[in-house]
């Protein structure tokens, strides 16, 4: 499976973020056309426009990523705390028998997902959301770079 993932999910990210850049740039070139049915002249990218368009997408990549959820501890999480705590207790008052750390509790360890759906549970929403906020910081990018080469194009015209 990992084979796959490592062949599939890359080309993706890029053709998805090719996308939205795209669908930005011709967003912003539709809103800054002056409505005839002429040909465009070609924008002419600069430096400038480079910058913006990556500053842009840290920004709104930045700027998403504080609303991404956080992991929460669980009410199953909470009843392993009291657990540990109220075995620390009974340990410190009978000291009677020794338990190696090994075998102390297995479910404080990292479980695997079972199932595709439990995989989707966990890591799917948190997965959905790095996504879009992707498209979307792909999105201003293209659209930005497009304002800024199209404010460096009307400089060098009479």
């Amino acid at each position: 499976m990992l084979p796959v993932l490592l062949l599939v999910l890359p080309p993706s990210i890029a053709g998805g973020g090719y996308a939205c850049w795209f669908l930005g740039h011709q967003t912003a070139h539709s809103f800054l056309s002056d409505g005839s049915n002429k040909p465009a002249t070609p924008l002419i990218n600069s430096g400038a426009s480079y910058a913006t368009a990556v500053g842009a997408f840290a920004g709104v990549y930045g700027a998403l990523s504080t609303q991404f959820p956080r992991h929460q501890e669980t009410g199953e999480g909470k009843d392993l705390a009291k657990t540990k705590q109220k075995a620390s207790v009974s340990v410190s008052e009978s000291k009677k028998s020794f338990v190696p750390p090994h075998k102390k509790a297995q479910s404080e360890q990292f479980q695997p997902p079972k199932t595709i759906a439990e995989a989707f549970r966990r890591y799917g929403r948190p997965m959905v959301f790095r996504a879009g906020a992707v498209g979307v910081a792909f999105f201003c990018a293209g659209t930005l770079q497009t304002v800024v080469a199209n404010k460096n194009a009307g400089k060098g015209s009479p």
